[in-house]
């Protein structure tokens, strides 16, 4: 081995497969648990379907964004 090269860590990639399952999980059960909720906000508020779909649309834009900021 040459003295110039730095040896790097190992890879758990079983900790990095678990975290982006967990991850893809978390997200999908938001998603669903919004889902759930929906038709008993569309009553509460009075809201429309049309409305509904665009507050869907900015929550899930949001989870995309704080995702992208704050990937760790």
């Amino acid at each position: 081995m040459n003295s110039t090269q730095a040896s790097s860590p190992p890879v758990n990639r079983t900790a990095i497969v678990t975290v982006l399952m967990l991850g893809t999980f978390i997200a999908i059960l938001n998603q669903t648990l919004l889902s759930t909720a929906l038709p008993h906000l569309m009553k509460d508020f009075d809201l429309t379907s049309t409305t509904v779909q665009w507050l869907t649309t900015a929550f899930m834009l949001v989870n995309v964004k704080l995702k992208l900021l704050f990937p760790w």
